[in-house]
Order: C-alpha cells, then sequence, then structure tokens
C-alpha cells in the first residue's frame, strides 16, 4: 500500500519517492480539469477542455506510462465527495480518496494555492510512485479509513 496523506496540512512542495522504475521514453501528458466536482467521469484527454474532474485526471494519469503534470485552477477547492468502494481493490482511485502511481506533479495553475479536500470522507491521496505537490493544500483527510493498515 502507498503512502496516505490525511490531515489539515498545507503543502507547498511534497516529493514522494516509492521504489519503482521510471520509464524514459514516454512523453509527459499535462491534464487541466475543468470542474471541481467530483463526479465519476472516465474520460480526461491531455490538454482538451470537456468535463475533466481531478479524479478523471488522475486515472488519465495512470493510464499513461511517461511523467504527467495536472494544473488545477489557481484558488479553486476540489472536494472529495465519492466515499471509498468495499472490495479487494480499493486503490483504483474510481472512489474514496484519490490514487495516484506516478510519476506525477499537480500543481496550482498561479500563485495562489489550489486545495484537494477530502470532507472527511477518506484520506486525501495514496501514493505509489513518485509524487510531487506544488502550491496545493490538502486538507480533509480522514486517515481512520477501513482500509488502513
Amino acid at each position: 500500500m502507498g503512502q496516505r496523506f490525511g490531515s489539515s496540512i498545507g503543502v507547498v512542495v511534497v516529493g514522494l519517492a516509492v521504489c519503482g522504475c521510471l520509464p524514459g521514453n514516454a512523453a509527459a501528458k499535462t491534464y487541466k480539469p475543468t470542474t471541481t466536482a467530483d463526479k465519476p467521469v472516465t474520460t480526461c484527454k491531455a490538454r482538451k477542455r470537456g468535463g475533466c474532474t481531478l479524479r478523471a485526471a488522475i486515472t488519465a494519469a495512470n493510464a499513461h506510462s511517461g511523467r504527467d503534470t495536472i494544473v488545477l485552477r489557481s484558488g479553486r477547492r476540489y472536494r472529495l465527495s465519492i466515499p471509498p468502494a468495499g472490495g479487494s481493490a480499493p486503490d483504483t482511485n474510481a472512489a474514496g480518496d484519490l490514487d495516484s502511481t506516478g510519476p506525477l506533479v499537480i500543481r496550482s495553475s498561479k500563485r495562489k494555492r489550489a486545495t484537494i479536500d477530502a470532507q472527511k470522507v477518506d484520506s486525501v491521496l495514496t501514493a505509489t510512485g513518485t509524487l510531487k505537490l506544488v502550491s496545493v493544500t490538502i486538507r480533509g483527510g480522514y486517515p481512520q479509513s477501513s482500509f488502513c493498515g
């Protein structure tokens, strides 16, 4: 299981390196969520507009083998609202916390921080690859989920 981020903390830059291989030839992609809502949207095209959520952007980045970047709108709050799913595969990014397999950078579009708020639904992020947060605040994580060790 990867590193979990919860509680109300501000993060300027966090780098997590978890054992794994980084692909060398895949071109980096940039995803720009167009909504702050947490909906079960399954598609998010790099550099395209049209209903992309933060969760869908992370799912798209997980499916891509290169180092990707997700650019959040400056000053916006991205609220997680889909409760964790039970069963044998809680870390699929479909529900609950956001699950990144990296390598991934999540950053604000400008100087003002963007916020990812789990609203006590679950923890905020689980990273099993390299994850870097730049000008992003994470808050509202609930580390006591049923999936914790």
